[in-house]
């Protein structure tokens, strides 16, 4: 469902659309499904809820992307 850079419906500014649901296009490429993904427009959303209950303008979501990385044990990874 495409959503506003704030995480908002275009047609309905009170309802909010994080996760799998959000389909949220940054440099003309929609952003990823992921759970880091995710995370980030949950916490946008909390917080643009918290601005609108005191009066202020909501404000879109910053994304970079931060890689990805798998720890293989103790003393090895992957990035």
């Amino acid at each position: 469902m495409p959503v506003a850079a704030s995480l908002q419906l275009p047609e309905d500014p009170r309802i909010y659309v994080a996760g799998d649901l959000a389909r949220l296009v940054v440099d003309g490429r929609p952003l990823p499904m992921t759970a880091a993904v995710a995370t980030r427009q949950g916490e946008q959303v909390g917080r643009n809820i918290a601005r609108e209950a005191t009066g202020r303008p909501t404000q879109a979501l910053q994304y970079s992307d931060p890689g990805m990385m798998v720890t293989l044990g103790r003393n090895h990874g992957l990035g």
